[in-house]
């Protein structure tokens, strides 16, 4: 969407991508950590939005993103972008894009593909 110019789409859909990997993070983390799946599920129904959501990650985990940086950026933008219909800037939705990536990539890092090369190239040996 950022591409194509639609500014508010890419901050909804930035903030969207984050939010459901916060929320799969916590699931994950909490029904390991209390191995119940009932935990998780009673405190994701009784939080809403993501910033909500990164308090309770960043009260079990660091993180090299602040509340601020979560709020200001992605929950902001996103709230004016759906419930008020405000139109977005090139800048602001590329700060959006850029948080809900380092986000995304601390929740669940994927490393590059040369680690995956160096593996296959180690297990041919």
């Amino acid at each position: 969407m950022l591409g194509m110019g639609d500014f508010r789409a890419s901050i909804i859909d930035s903030c969207s991508a984050a939010e459901i990997s916060l929320s799969h993070w916590i699931r994950k983390e909490f029904e390991h950590r209390y191995e119940d799946p009932k935990v998780a599920s009673q405190l994701l129904s009784r939080t809403n939005g993501i910033a909500n959501l990164f308090k309770i990650y960043f009260a079990a985990h660091d993180s090299n993103l602040a509340f601020q940086q979560i709020q200001r950026d992605l929950a902001w933008p996103r709230n004016q972008a759906v419930h008020e219909g405000i139109p977005s800037e090139q800048a602001k939705a590329q700060i959006a894009l850029s948080i809900a990536t380092a986000l995304i990539n601390e929740l669940a890092p994927i490393p590059l593909p040369s680690y995956f090369l160096r593996l296959l190239e180690t297990e041919a040996e």
